[in-house]
């Protein structure tokens, strides 16, 4: 048995008049590889060779590989990082470096430490148009498997541009169908997650886009004329009729309050605590209406997560807020369901009560509500005001006396009328905590989100989607008495999209369509940056909002550690993490689920520059009840989680 640690690949360009690049990934294995073939042999720059022969170490975490120009000592963009090679015992799949000029010849050779240097393999660049995608199988048939399937074959970019895709194709309709999520994407080897097919024989392939051509793969075929029956393990898609959204935090604390809850009319509030500690957390939950208060006791053992239904205190309730003190910190948030699951919306809690609060987004328009509520934790009363911020200006909202230990909600078309955009400000003379809920028509949908104390000149806004069926919107409200001029930057698997500039005018609120800049991008992230402190939500709608919607203030910044309470993975559910990172350098990123029977190991992987990524957890803890998140980044970083659901 061989002893493996790492491993070092070394690919040589040796050009017409002896000069050398050199391709270095470290690592360390006990021995000595050996080179049985390269193949292709020759090829224009960039195409994906296999080495075939022994003792390759299945390492994937490997360093970076970065390649140098023999001529004039500049670095050449392409980078090659852990995840994505084909990589094994007996087969190493990469890409030729792709800034290589024709006529030259690269030396290749597999060095393993502690275990010697291999022999020497070469590849002859030539010239030509870049290779099509090859495309050698595809596994399993797409109705098993958690609906994954992993697609093996050739020159496939290292890292998935913005127009790269898998495209599957009915053999009988010839309708096409996207991904909807690509778990992973690498130089020999794609991983997607289906969407719900009918029973049908359909035909895979990979879609790339080199130099403004497109170049498609051979397809291969999968599927079934017979429907089989899933496994009893698999968590099938759902019909996504409700949707929730949050962003993680990256400090856990001893005190969160949440101002949103109902129980009334069947609605279902639920409070979810993770304790990402070492040792058992001793929690108090007290449910605080307009006219009382009850406490719950628990404990919350150590790197797990618990759920408490907030009808353990008051059933039938229309308004009910609720403040978790613990012993030890952790981590809170709340999900809140209703008309039997056709609308639900989720949002962390506040871990600290401000007398300002801001709330970007709102509506008033025909077929929209907004809410916003407020609960005050003090044991005296406490005066509040609100004021409201359309694109036209300010507006004077209603000012109240909150009981001690109150709460209460505040409709904002009472003050505005019908108003398409219209963000909230909240002042109090005592620390007070302030969320907004907003619901479409009949209940289609709901979402929400916490208010933020302080403003930033930059946010950054994990999720997005202008898939098909997906609106995405930016909500950025300028609070100050004078204009603002913000801009907007995109960040998709393929890397930055410049997005647009605006002055916003003091004291209001401006919307921008995400699909304008970037249309038909499945994961697709934001940063706000502006001249003055503004505050920024983002908000999607599925579709055209006759399903259902999420919406979460921006994070304003970034962290090597975030905490996400909410998830399940039972079927019915869906729970998805999204990750973005907004540097100029790579991001090692690791995850950590913690489920009602300890924390679990979840993937860990590089993500490039400048991007975002998708993370199903059922891909890691599937039929999970309760599962919380904490994710691990060398980089700082940007967290959320969504999720999506089927009705009771």
């Amino acid at each position: 048995m061989v002893d493996m640690k790492s491993i070092r690949v070394i690919v040589s360009l040796v050009l017409a008049f002896g000069m050398i690049m050199a391709l270095d990934v470290s690592a360390v294995h006990a021995a000595t590889p050996r080179i049985n073939s390269i193949s292709p042999s020759s090829g224009p720059p960039g195409t994906t060779v296999t080495l075939t022969g022994s003792n390759f170490s299945p390492e994937t975490d490997c360093e970076a590989v970065v390649v140098y120009s023999a001529t004039n000592g500049k670095q050449y963009t392409e980078v090659y990082r852990s995840g994505n090679f084909l990589w094994s015992e007996t087969k190493l799949v990469l890409n030729m470096p792709p800034g290589a000029k024709p006529g030259t010849v690269a030396r290749v050779t597999v060095e393993v430490w502690g275990g010697g240097v291999s022999n020497d393999v070469y590849f002859s660049f030539t010239s030509g148009p870049p290779p099509a995608p090859t495309l050698l199988d595809a596994y399993p048939d797409p109705f098993s498997s958690r609906g994954i399937v992993t697609l093996e074959g050739g020159d496939f970019p290292d890292v998935r541009g913005l127009n790269d895709r898998v495209v599957i194709r009915s053999r009988t309709t010839g309708a096409e169908y996207q991904p909807e999520s690509y778990p992973s994407w690498s130089i020999g080897q794609i991983r997607i997650r289906v969407p719900q097919l009918a029973v049908d024989l359909y035909d895979f392939f990979v879609s790339i886009q080199e130099d403004n051509e497109r170049l498609d793969s051979v397809p291969v075929t999968l599927g079934s004329s017979e429907d089989p029956p899933p496994p009893q393990d698999v968590v099938q898609p759902t019909s996504r009729t409700w949707a929730t959204d949050s962003i993680g935090t990256h400090t856990p604390a001893k005190n969160w309050y949440l101002p949103e809850g109902s129980t009334a009319n069947g609605d279902e509030t639920y409070i979810l605590v993770q304790n990402p500690g070492s040792t058992t957390a001793d929690v108090r939950l007290t449910y605080i209406t307009e006219n009382g208060t009850k406490t719950v006791k628990d404990s919350i053992p150590a790197d797990s997560r618990k759920t408490h239904e907030a009808s353990e205190a008051f059933t039938d309730k229309g308004g009910i807020s609720a403040r978790v003190v613990s012993d030890v910190p952790v981590v809170v948030e709340k999900a809140v369901y209703g008309n039997r699951r056709r609308w639900a919306h989720e949002s962390i809690g506040i871990s600290q009560v401000s007398t300002n609060w801001y709330l970007a987004e709102g509506c008033t328009a025909d077929g929209y509500s907004t809410r916003i509520s407020v609960m005050n934790p003090n044991s005296a009363p406490s005066r509040v005001k609100l004021t409201y911020m359309t694109t036209s200006g300010p507006k004077d909202g209603p000012s109240d006396t909150l009981p001690a230990n109150s709460r209460k909600s505040f409709d904002v078309a009472g003050t505005v009328g019908k108003e398409w955009s219209v963000s909230t400000q909240v002042t109090s003379d005592k620390p007070v905590a302030a969320e907004r809920a907003m619901f479409g028509e009949s209940a289609t949908w709901s979402h929400d989100s916490v208010g933020v104390s302080s403003l930033s000149s930059t946010w950054y806004l994990a999720e997005g989607s202008t898939g098909p069926g997906f609106a995405t919107w930016i909500l950025v409200q300028n609070p100050n008495p004078r204009s603002a001029r913000v801009s907007l930057t995109y960040m998709t698997p393929g890397g930055a999209v410049a997005g647009p500039e605006k002055t916003i005018g003091p004291r209001s609120r401006e919307t921008f369509d995400v699909a304008a800049t970037v249309p038909g991008a499945w994961e697709v992230s934001t940063r706000v940056t502006s001249d003055l402190g503004v505050v920024a939500e983002r908000a999607i709608y599925l579709d055209n909002r006759q399903k259902d919607a999420t919406d979460s203030v921006g994070i304003r910044t970034l962290s090597k550690e975030w905490y996400l309470a909410e998830g399940c993975t039972l079927p019915g559910f869906e729970s998805w993490v999204l990750v973005q990172n907004p540097n100029n350098a790579p991001a090692k990123v690791t995850f950590t689920y913690m489920t009602a029977n300890g924390a679990v190991r979840g993937p860990s992987e590089t993500l490039p520059a400048n991007s975002r990524k998708t993370y199903n957890i059922a891909d890691t803890v599937n039929l999970s009840a309760e599962v919380s998140t904490q994710v691990s980044s060398d980089q700082p970083i940007a967290v959320e989680r969504a999720m999506y659901g089927d009705p009771h």
